[in-house]
């Protein structure tokens, strides 16, 4: 491989752009701009304003490094080692899905119910996370919920390290991390139940994963992806889970893909749960929310 383009970091910059432009797209500025300030230091503005900065040849090496590793296709995310959500910044690996800002729709849908069910931000909430990856979802609504306390389940075990070092350090002492399927990891503790629970599972059909791009199929965990024929087999499993451990005054909240909205309300409604569809920013239907009949009847 050549050197990383010229001695500053405008130029850097400008070879990455180069170089990642049939990787990254449109996005190609963007992470070469990311990389550059990873490895010299600089901030976005730094590199505006001292771009003729020498380049150390250890830092171009970095450069050259990361390079490498995303034309083989390995998303930035992993690179790096982290990942931004919310407010906060979430360590990542091959371990966990990368999260998305797409997946930020469930925080605001929860927090929407929290400010207008009249406990409030400074309530106890009781907080479960089925399939927690890497905790991105209970390490938001932990900092939003200053008393609140969560419990998080992943059925890997390397998943529910991340989740653990994640919420450790951005929540200390306010999470649990338990291994184990959605369905029997609580089974210890019988008539427990939860006041938020939010879910972003795999949802995929099996038979596309290999279509998506390879910084997806080739480098996040199948666990994690796959859905199952259809792609709604782990709600089918979801729903009487969190009809049980729903609290009859609580919310729950699930991460759908294109077009499961519906078939999703239509699980939880059998169980006697009222639902609704928020979208996304792209204004697709991101995610189902669910409460008891009950709780929302006039």
């Amino acid at each position: 491989m050549s050197p990383a383009g010229g001695g500053d970091a405008d130029a850097l910059r400008r070879m990455l752009t180069a170089r990642l432009a049939d990787v990254a797209g449109a996005d190609a500025g963007l992470e070469a701009r990311m990389i550059v300030e990873r490895v010299t230091g600089l901030d976005a503005a730094g590199l505006l304003t001292r771009g003729d900065q020498p380049v150390s040849p250890d830092a171009r090496a970095a450069a050259e490094a990361m390079l490498a590793r995303r034309l083989a296709r390995e998303p930035l995310s992993q690179i790096f080692g982290t990942r931004g959500f919310w407010t906060i910044d979430l360590d990542v690996t091959a371990d966990v899905l990368t999260p998305r800002p797409d997946t930020e729709t469930l925080i605001e849908a929860v927090l929407d119910f929290v400010d207008t069910d009249g406990r409030g931000r400074g309530h106890p909430w009781r907080i479960l996370d089925l399939g927690t990856g890497s905790g991105c979802l209970p390490a938001a609504l932990l900092t939003e919920l200053p008393e609140a306390r969560a419990v998080a389940v992943d059925r890997s075990e390397a998943a529910a390290r991340v989740a653990r070092g994640n919420l450790a350090r951005i929540a200390p002492d306010r999470a649990a991390v338990a291994v184990g399927d959605w369905a029997t990891a609580l089974s210890a503790a019988p008539g427990h139940v939860f006041d938020l629970i939010v879910s972003n599972p795999p949802y995929i059909p099996t038979n596309e994963i290999r279509a998506l791009d390879p910084e997806v199929a080739r480098h996040e965990p199948h666990l994690a992806l796959d859905g199952g024929d259809d792609g709604l087999e782990a709600y089918r499993v979801l729903a009487p889970v969190i009809a049980r451990l729903l609290h009859p005054e609580g919310f729950a909240c699930v991460e759908v893909g294109r077009g499961q909205a519906r078939d999703v309300e239509r699980l939880f409604g059998d169980l006697g749960l009222t639902t609704s569809v928020r979208n996304d920013l792209g204004r697709i239907g991101r995610c189902v929310t669910a409460r008891h009949a009950a709780a929302v009847a006039p």
